[in-house]
This record gives structure tokens, C-alpha cells and sequence, in this order.
């Protein structure tokens, strides 16, 4: 026993170092880089002492990246009948040559890069001193007297690229201590520490898996809509970022569009969002600044989902986490908000992580005042950086208790039935509360600083126009066909999918996907055996799914290229579940029929 556990304790060390130098070799060793490309080049006018090789013409130069690997030169003007070798040396600040290399002068002319390639690593940022010379020269008189002042050669920077960039090796780091963690969990712990630790490891894949889908769309080649998808609305977040970049004074609101130098501001909402990746961006270099904050954003969603996944595997069951987990992973229309800064999505799914985690543990007090604290901050987060989808948003925060009531009701426990009651009426409670704080934050502005007034403006202007009212005379002519149209006719053509419910499964078996849930439950009932459980769930999140198609008919009338997002607040899920779990129990009865002949 002694010896097993010395030789797992070198195993782990072992495993340790070996994922420690991935990690550099991945961070901040960079070794992984190919090709070499000119970035930057500069002309330089050598003149005719350095022509005739009377002279040495000389440089300082900044290497703006890394992995620099020499240079690209091209001549330009300078005679056909010049021969001899072009020789160019890179030295420090202190004058020590690094590194030189020749190459005859006939290769450099042309119109191509002709690339000389330097052994030596150069720190970004530092000045270098490079000499440009001609060796063994041969030029006629005549020729160099006729040389004009643009006679010279161009000057490329080289460098490679690195072969993963910074999003792919964040996310390959965080499988390494995947890996890691289930290795060291498995030589070194036992017990509820090696649970635990799986758990962990469990945990983090699915954040790496869920990532690298949000960020690449790798999984699903039939999601033409994945690049671009609503760039006009992440616009409003890029223009802000802008314009503070650019030191342009913005209004107090956090969206915009800019126009020349000025930022026209988004009033439709108070723009959070937007005030904080300006916030983030500033620590960001400009032309990395999108990628990184879409980065975080397919992070925070991946994060949040892998709560949910593991709250409803805690509360329910494996499968029903499982049939969660594929439509977070390939849903094409969860796939492509992920990302965007303007829809921040994953601020839609707190809330009912919340409620979950309410609903689980709703015997324990404070694990109830957590819930009604983060269900506040949430909501009131999600409407200060817009109020779309808002009806969908706080049902699904209660979803979990509604559908937990129901079945204490059934089964007549009283006493559970009153604490779930209780409960959730203070959830939704401090879910409207953290909506009207936000309203009257964002109406303060709308109102220049009269709530009353900003508040009437938001009604007239945004409420009306999104939701059941309004007078047609009030609105643009674009406008009319949302507010004749019945909510029957908005609600009917969501049942239409234009993409793929998951990767696999076409749009146009949404119907059945919906349909054979009922089929089964009837069927049950029928043969006594319902799960009223599950009849309960699909109800439930039927309701929070459709609530926004009705109470924002006019929304949902003019946005069905975004507003299909809505059935997947547990909708899609639970209809997979029902049937997933209808197939394997006919196969298991089948098995164990198999078994007694």
C-alpha cells in the first residue's frame, strides 16, 4: 500500500510538471508559431554613396509584435545594371550585432518580397539599430549620376504568427486543468474529495465545450446566420467603445451610434452593457478589444448554463441535465447570442439559475435569501441593459417553484405547498421590484431628470410600440401591420423554425418535437401511469416560453429573425427529456423482458 501511493505521488508529479510546461508552452513561452508575414514596411532612401558601397546606411527600428523573424526588401529605382550583395545586420542598444545575413542584390529586385530571415529573438517595444549596406558593388558612373531621389529599397518587418491565438489557448488551458484535476483526483483522493473533485472536472468541460461552440460554431455548418448575427445592435456597443477610445464625451446613457465625432445616443434603454465593456475595453488593446469581450461574454454564458445543467441534474435527474446540456450546446439560436455584446445573454438565464437553486434547497433559509438577492441584482441588471424578452425572463426565475407547487397540490402536502407559496411570492416580488428600480434608473434619464416624465416616454414610446396598445397614428407606417396583427397570427408562425431546432434535428419537426410530448402523456394517462411531474414541467415552461410572443406581440411580430430564442427557456428541453425518457423506458422494460425469457 506504501508503495502504490509513492509511486501515484510521482505519477502526480509527474502529470503536474508535464501540464505546467503545456501551460507555458502555451502562455508565455508562445513556442507554437509558423509562417512569416510583413506586417509593417517603410521606404527607405538609401542615396548614392551607399549604391556605390562608399557608405552604410543606418536605422533604428521598434518591433511592434512578437516572434519577429527578419525582413522583406524590395528595391525600387535603382538600376538594372547594379550588382552586388545586400548585407543587413540588427544590433542592440548597446551596439552588439545580433545577427546578419547577405543575400545578392538581383534576388531583391522586382516587384515580389524577397524575405531575409534573421536567427534572433527581439523584445517588442525595445529599439534596435539596423544596417543596410552594399558589398562588392558594381554600378558605371553614368548610371549612379542618373539616379533620381526615389532610388532606395522598401523595408519590411517580418514576423510569424502564433499558431493558437489567445481565445484558443485560454480555452486549451483550461482543458489541461481539466485534465490535471481528473488525473490528480484519481491517483491522490478517494472519498467525497475525489466527488467532488470530478464534479469540478465535469464542470469545467462543460465550460470549455460551451465556449469554444459559442465562440468558433463548430459543431453546426448549417448556421449560416452565425457570423454577423445582430452586428447592427452590437454596433451600438462597438460605437461607445469607439468613441471613448477616441475621447469623444458621450451622453449619460451607455449605447450609441457614432456619427463623425459625435455619439448619438441609444434612449431606448439605460445601456449597462455598454458601460461596462467601455469600462473593460480601456485595459484592451483596440483591434483585440471585440474578440476578447465576445470571449467573456461565450464564458459568462458557458458558465451560467453549466450551473443550470448541474442544478437541474441535482433536483431532477442525469438525463433531463443531459437533454439540457445538448440544447445549450446546439441550439443554433442560443449558439449565435452567446456572444453578442448588446444581447449579453447570459444575463438571461441568472434568474432561473436562481430560481432553481431556490427551489432546491428552498428548506434552507438562507439559501432562500440568496436567492432573492442574486433574482433582484439579476433582473435589475437584465433591464438596464435592455428590457427584451422580460415576461419570458422573470417566469422562468419562479418556473421551477410554480411547477414544484402544482405538485405538492397534487399530492396534497399541505405544509410544503405553503412554504413554495410563500416563496414564491416573495421571489416575484423582488423580481418586479429589481424591474421598477431599473425603470426608474433609466427614467430619470429619459425624463432628464424628472422620473414621472421619463417614465410617460417610455410607455409611449417603447411599451406601446413593443407590446398589445397603441394608436396607429401615433407610429411609423412600418409599424402598422405589427399592431393589426393578432396575437394568434405572431404566435402561430413561431411554430415555422428557418434554421434547426439542435444540430440534427430540422426546423421543420418543431411541431413534433411539441405534439409528441402530448402524444406520450396521454398515452400514460391511458395505460395509468402519468407522470404528472413532467405534464406540470411542460406546462410551465410552455407558458414562460410563449408569455413574451403574447404580452410583446408587436415585438415578436417584427423580430421572428431573433425572437425564436425564446423557446429554449426550458421548453425544447423539457419536450427532449419527456421523449428521451419515454425511449429509454421502453427499452428498459424491453431488456427486462429479455432477461426473464
Amino acid at each position: 500500500m506504501w508503495e502504490k501511493k509513492n509511486r501515484n505521488k510521482v505519477i502526480s508529479l509527474v502529470i503536474t510538471i508535464v501540464a505546467a510546461l503545456l501551460l507555458l508552452w502555451l502562455g508565455p513561452l508562445d513556442i507554437c508559431v509558423h509562417g512569416n508575414y510583413i506586417y509593417t514596411a517603410e521606404f527607405i532612401d538609401i542615396g548614392q554613396e551607399v549604391l556605390s558601397g562608399q557608405a552604410v546606411c543606418i536605422i533604428e527600428f521598434v518591433p511592434e509584435r512578437k516572434h519577429f523573424t527578419g525582413f522583406g526588401v524590395r528595391t525600387a529605382g535603382i538600376p538594372g545594371e547594379l550588382t552586388g550583395n545586400l548585407a543587413i545586420s540588427v544590433m542592440d542598444a548597446g551596439g552588439k550585432t545580433l545577427d546578419s545575413v547577405k543575400a545578392s542584390l538581383d534576388e531583391a529586385k522586382g516587384d515580389d518580397w524577397y524575405r531575409m530571415y534573421f536567427d534572433v529573438r527581439l523584445k517588442v517595444g525595445s529599439t534596435y539599430t539596423c544596417t543596410i549596406e552594399l558589398e562588392d558593388s558594381s554600378l558605371p558612373n553614368d548610371a549612379l549620376e542618373n539616379l533620381d531621389s526615389d532610388s532606395g529599397i522598401y523595408l519590411g518587418y517580418m514576423y510569424a504568427e502564433s499558431t493558437f491565438s489567445l481565445i484558443e489557448k485560454a480555452l486549451f488551458g483550461l482543458l489541461i486543468l481539466s485534465v490535471w484535476l481528473f488525473c490528480i483526483s484519481a491517483l491522490l483522493w478517494s472519498g467525497r474529495k475525489r466527488a467532488y473533485a470530478n464534479q469540478a472536472v465535469l464542470f469545467l468541460v462543460m465550460i470549455f465545450g460551451l465556449t469554444w461552440n459559442y465562440m468558433y460554431n463548430s459543431l453546426d455548418n448549417q448556421n449560416d446566420r452565425f457570423y454577423g448575427f445582430q452586428g447592427d445592435s452590437e454596433a451600438l456597443v462597438m460605437s461607445a467603445v469607439s468613441a471613448d477610445h477616441e475621447g469623444i464625451v458621450s451622453e449619460p446613457y451607455g449605447l450609441g451610434s457614432l456619427s463623425g465625432e459625435t455619439l448619438n445616443a441609444y434612449r431606448s434603454q439605460y445601456g449597462l452593457q455598454g458601460k461596462i465593456f467601455r469600462f473593460m475595453a480601456r485595459y484592451i488593446s483596440l483591434e483585440n478589444t471585440l474578440t476578447i469581450l465576445n470571449f467573456l461574454c461565450c464564458v459568462a454564458a458557458a458558465f451560467v448554463f453549466s450551473v443550470i445543467v448541474a442544478l437541474i441534474g441535482r433536483k431532477y435527474n442525469v438525463l433531463m441535465a443531459g437533454c439540457f446540456l445538448a440544447v445549450f450546446w446546439l441550439s443554433p439560436w442560443i449558439v449565435n447570442f452567446a456572444r453578442n455584446l448588446y444581447w449579453v445573454e447570459f444575463t438571461w438565464f441568472i434568474p432561473m439559475a436562481a430560481g432553481l437553486f431556490c427551489s432546491l434547497y428552498i428548506d434552507r433559509r438562507n439559501c432562500r435569501i440568496i436567492s432573492y438577492t442574486v433574482v433582484f441584482v439579476s433582473i435589475m441588471i437584465k433591464c438596464l441593459c435592455g428590457y427584451e424578452y422580460i415576461s419570458t425572463i422573470m417566469l422562468g426565475s419562479v418556473a421551477y417553484l410554480a411547477a414544484d407547487l402544482m405538485s405538492c397540490l397534487i399530492q396534497r402536502n399541505k405544509k410544503q405547498a405553503a412554504l413554495i407559496l410563500r416563496t414564491l411570492f416573495i421571489l416575484g416580488t423582488v423580481a418586479l421590484l429589481g424591474f421598477f428600480v431599473a425603470v426608474c434608473i433609466h427614467a430619470r434619464l429619459r425624463g432628464e431628470g424628472s422620473i414621472a416624465e421619463g417614465m410617460k416616454r417610455i410607455f409611449e414610446q417603447d411599451v406601446l410600440r413593443r407590446t398589445l396598445g397603441g394608436d396607429m397614428n401615433n407610429f411609423d407606417q412600418s409599424f402598422w401591420d405589427s399592431i393589426n396583427a393578432s396575437i394568434w397570427q405572431t404566435f402561430s408562425r413561431y411554430f415555422h423554425f428557418e434554421t434547426e431546432v439542435i444540430t440534427g434535428v430540422h426546423g421543420n419537426l418543431f411541431p413534433m418535437v411539441c405534439i409528441v410530448p402530448l402524444i406520450l402523456f396521454a398515452y400514460n394517462y391511458k395505460t395509468g401511469k402519468p407522470d404528472w411531474n413532467d405534464v406540470i414541467l411542460y406546462a410551465v415552461c410552455f407558458i414562460t416560453s410563449i408569455s413574451w410572443f403574447i404580452l410583446a406581440k408587436q415585438h415578436s411580430y417584427n423580430h421572428p429573425h431573433m425572437n425564436y430564442v425564446l423557446w429554449y427557456f426550458g421548453y425544447v428541453q423539457v419536450c427532449f427529456y419527456v421523449i428521451c425518457r419515454q425511449a429509454v423506458s421502453l427499452f428498459q422494460k424491453r431488456e427486462g423482458r429479455f432477461e426473464k425469457e
